[in-house]
């Protein structure tokens, strides 16, 4: 098991997302909780952020704005 923690810029590159769409998931959503904080620095374990990843609903379920119907 490796000590590796990861910051939040580190767990965006890590689910192929940008900086700011990880910032709002880490106050919107269910993201879990630092493992460490070090002063304003959050670090996240791996196993914690790929865990909360793959529980997450695919991409366009549960809202939206419905799709125009050709006529």
């Amino acid at each position: 098991m490796s000590n590796e923690l990861l910051t939040l810029r580190e767990v965006a590159e890590r689910l192929g997302i940008t900086y700011g769409s990880a910032c709002t998931y880490r106050w919107r959503e269910d993201f879990p909780a630092p493992a460490q904080t070090y002063g304003r620095v959050a670090l996240w374990r791996p196993r914690d952020v790929d865990k909360w990843h793959a529980a997450r609903p695919g991409r366009g379920a549960g809202g939206g704005r419905p799709r125009k119907v050709a006529e």
